[in-house]
This record gives structure tokens, sequence and C-alpha cells, in this order.
């Protein structure tokens, strides 16, 4: 899903987690934080660390990155 996004560059991993940068990561994380989503933010690198969650949390968290980047 994430790696669809053109702004958005995922770092390969085989842990239960996604890390990921973004130049938009200010826009996102306001997003998240509005949506009660919480993630590891790391702002200096402009990246995320993402828990992969249960189903349908992992659906809303879609739906939040969704939201930002399809404007």
């Amino acid at each position: 899903f994430l790696d669809g996004i053109n702004e958005i560059e995922v770092t390969p991993s085989q842990a239960n987690y996604l890390y990921f940068t973004t130049p938009r990561h200010k826009e996102l994380q306001k997003a998240f934080l509005d949506n009660g989503i919480l993630v590891r933010y790391y702002p200096e690198d402009e990246a995320f660390r993402l828990t992969i969650g249960t189903h349908k949390e992992n659906e809303k968290v879609k739906e939040v990155i969704r939201q930002v980047f399809d404007k």
C-alpha cells in the first residue's frame, strides 16, 4: 500500500512494524493525532515507525494516509 505513494519511502523490514519517511511528515503526523492514531514519530528524520495492528486498526491508518496524500 505505502509503496504506491510517491512521497513515501519505506525501509524494508521483517519485523511487525513499518519504518517510512515522507517530506509531508508534519501534515501526516497532524492527521494521525487528529484521528487518535499514535505512532512513533521522528520529526528530525521526517520518519514514522508504524506497528502493524489489527485489521480494523490498519484500515483506519490506511484511510488517514489516503486522506493526506490524495489531496
